[in-house]
């Protein structure tokens, strides 16, 4: 359909984990630090949120009637993942 190259950097395995949400027409990705509000149907960039002193760690977003991400399963995987890591270390 479309790619959109984000600009991102961030911390951690945060910078490579990215938050998604759409509407109807937009899409709204949360990467390195950043919220970035992308055009559906296009891909095209409409806008990014440096989000000044609050854009680290992974983020949470919901859209009204539309649902919420990362979702249940997500965050399951992240805290598998988490766990497996903290176990192969010791």
């Amino acid at each position: 359909m479309w790619c959109t190259e984000l600009q991102g950097g961030g911390f951690g395995s945060s910078s490579s984990f990215i938050t998604l949400v759409c509407d109807d027409s937009r899409l709204f990705a949360y990467s390195g630090g950043r919220l970035h509000c992308i055009d559906l149907s296009s891909g095209r960039l409409l806008w990014t949120n440096e989000l000044p002193g609050y854009g680290y760690g992974f983020a949470s977003l919901c859209v009204p009637g539309f649902g919420s991400a990362p979702d249940i399963a997500a965050i399951r995987h992240l805290i598998a993942q988490r766990d497996d890591s903290a176990a192969a270390a010791s």
